[in-house]
C-alpha cells in the first residue's frame, strides 16, 4: 500500500495536539496532454501517492465510482467535454472527490472556475510538481478531515 505521511491537528495520547499518521491518499488525474499525464503521474506516485490516469474525460465517472480516489486533478481544456463540466459531473456522483483544477490558465480564471466548485481548489501547470504533490495533499487531508468513515 502507497501511503503519504501527514501531521494532522487531532490529539493523541499524552495530551499532544498533533499526529503523524500513515494515509492511503488516492489521486486521478484527467488530462488529454499525455505527457503532462505521464509527467504528473510519476511525480505523484514518486511521492507515495496511488495515481490513476485518464487521458479523456469521457469514463471518468465510472472511474470515479469503481476507484473512490481522494483527489480528482482536472484539466481545464479539454476537447469535447472541459474540466469544469466533468467537475460538474463529478458533484453529482454519491463519492465526495476533492478537485482540483489544473491548467495553464491565468490564477485569476482558476480562482473563478474553483469558487464555482464546492469544496474545488487549483493549481497552475506553470508552477511545477512540486506545487501540485502540495494541493493534492492539502485537498486530500482537508476531505478526510471533513467526511465521515467510508466503507
Amino acid at each position: 500500500m502507497a501511503s503519504a505521511q501527514a501531521l494532522l491537528p487531532w490529539p493523541s495520547a499524552g495530551g499532544a495536539t498533533a499526529a503523524t499518521v500513515s494515509i492511503e491518499i488516492k489521486v486521478l488525474i484527467v488530462d488529454d496532454d499525455e505527457d503532462i499525464l505521464r509527467m504528473a503521474a510519476r511525480y505523484l506516485s514518486s511521492r507515495g501517492l496511488v495515481v490513476l490516469t485518464s487521458d479523456t474525460p469521457f469514463g471518468v465517472s465510472t472511474l470515479i465510482s469503481r476507484e473512490r480516489p481522494a483527489v480528482v486533478v482536472l484539466d481545464v481544456m479539454m476537447p469535447a467535454l472541459s474540466g469544469e463540466a466533468l467537475a460538474g459531473l463529478i458533484g453529482t456522483l454519491a463519492h465526495d472527490s476533492a478537485v482540483v483544477f489544473y491548467s495553464a490558465l491565468d490564477e485569476h480564471r482558476l480562482k473563478e472556475l474553483a469558487a464555482g466548485v464546492e469544496g474545488a481548489t487549483y493549481v497552475s501547470k506553470t508552477a511545477g510538481l512540486a506545487a501540485l504533490h502540495e494541493v493534492v495533499n492539502r485537498a486530500a487531508l482537508a476531505r478526510a478531515m471533513s467526511a465521515p468513515e467510508r466503507s
